[in-house]
């Protein structure tokens, strides 16, 4: 894990304002790097996959024990991707309920074969159909992966 500000796209490398959510050109979703009044946000960023940030690239083996950290109360993301997939789930205060954490998770498809897609899910009442639909592309983006890596 490490602590992470940027605000380019994790999946098209657009430059969005610093305060988006979405990305201006991809639609796929974005981690803020400052609020709408321009405080500072840091995220809790954990990166799998052979398209993972190579300074914040983690083995395959650690993913589970990064999506159990989420169930805290800070600002978190994990990026799983490959050449054909990225994933992007967030997990951030809902707005107007500080107490309360909102989960969302964006598939950014990019096969070969067909154009490239963006779907975008809300998982904060952990919706079971989410869960699954998760799950089952990180561990597609993970079967994929034969690249060897150690602890960053």
């Amino acid at each position: 894990m490490a602590s992470f500000v940027r605000s380019k796209c994790l999946f098209c490398s657009n430059e969005n304002t610093g305060s988006s959510t979405t990305c201006n050109v991809c639609e796929g979703l974005t981690l803020p790097k400052v609020t709408d009044d321009q405080q500072k946000l840091e995220w809790d960023f954990y990166a799998f996959g052979s398209k993972a940030l190579g300074y914040h690239r983690s083995p395959k083996s650690s993913f589970h024990a990064a999506f159990e950290s989420l169930d805290g109360g800070t600002r978190a993301a994990i990026f799983v991707g490959d050449a054909e997939e990225q994933l992007l789930l967030i997990q951030m205060p809902v707005e107007g309920d500080p107490g309360r954490m909102q989960k969302m998770f964006c598939i950014y498809a990019t096969p070969s074969d067909s154009p490239k897609s963006v779907q975008i899910f809300d998982w904060t009442d952990g919706d079971q159909e989410c869960k699954d639909l998760f799950f089952s592309s990180v561990n597609r983006i993970l079967a994929r992966d034969t690249m060897v890596s150690g602890q960053y």
